[in-house]
């Protein structure tokens, strides 16, 4: 994937990590640690083809989870909301010495709405 991390695609808001379509949209959308409801309502809202990814570090997902489900329940989507929980020892485990990041599903807890 084309990746861009912490770029300014001229929204109010900032990804933490960005795939910008061809037509200059976001197709994937990062964040990574606290969202509001406000910016997560407003964004579900205006981008309803971005898939989406919530990382929280080392947290329990249920009452995030019930937050998320509110939000999307209240809009169309027509692409994933993916709440993604990493565990205590995710910077031992997943980033080797060169940078190289090795990483699956079955290594993290996962929602998807």
């Amino acid at each position: 994937p084309d990746l861009s991390v912490e770029t300014s695609i001229g929204d109010r808001f900032k990804p933490d990590l960005v795939q910008l379509a061809p037509d200059g949209t976001p197709q994937f959308w990062g964040e990574s640690g606290q969202v509001s409801v406000r910016k997560l309502d407003s964004l579900l809202r205006r981008f309803p083809t971005t898939h989406f990814a919530l990382a929280k570090w080392t947290q329990n997902l249920t009452p995030h989870a019930e937050i998320v489900a509110d939000a999307v329940a209240a809009r169309r989507r027509h692409a994933p909301l993916d709440l993604i929980a990493f565990p205590p020892e995710s910077a031992d485990r997943f980033f080797g010495e060169d940078g190289e990041v090795a990483i699956g599903f079955g290594d993290v807890e996962r929602v998807r709405f």
